[in-house]
């Protein structure tokens, strides 16, 4: 068994290979056999939880070429996850936009041009 928690939206439901529906919410842990490990995984809505600490095993975001995650092609929630990996408070953005200044203000994400 291994844990896995939902990083992408509120809440996400799948058959799991014994046939019963499974519904996951987002900040809840749940216990899954290594097959539904490996779908979980493959959706890219999960991360892997292990001793209470979260590691992605999501694929990296597209970069623009400096380094910096290419905001055009990631949805609003996509951005608001990314924002909230960094432990950046999201909580006053209200549009995508908002949430890229944000990140692009912080220290956490700033462009390499090979210097």
């Amino acid at each position: 068994m291994r844990q896995i928690k939902l990083n992408k939206g509120l809440s996400y439901t799948f058959r799991q290979v014994n046939g019963e529906p499974i519904t996951i919410r987002k900040g809840n842990a749940v216990d899954v056999c290594d097959a539904d490990f490996e779908y979980a995984m493959e959706t890219g809505y999960f991360v892997s939880v292990t001793d209470g600490e979260q590691k992605s095993e999501t694929p990296n975001k597209p970069e623009d070429g400096n380094g910096v995650p290419n905001f055009d092609a990631m949805s609003k929630a996509e951005v608001f996850a990314y924002a909230e990996s960094l432990e950046l408070d999201t909580s006053a953005c209200k549009t995508k936009a908002d949430c890229v200044d944000l990140i692009m203000s912080s220290e956490s994400v700033q462009p390499d041009f090979g210097e």
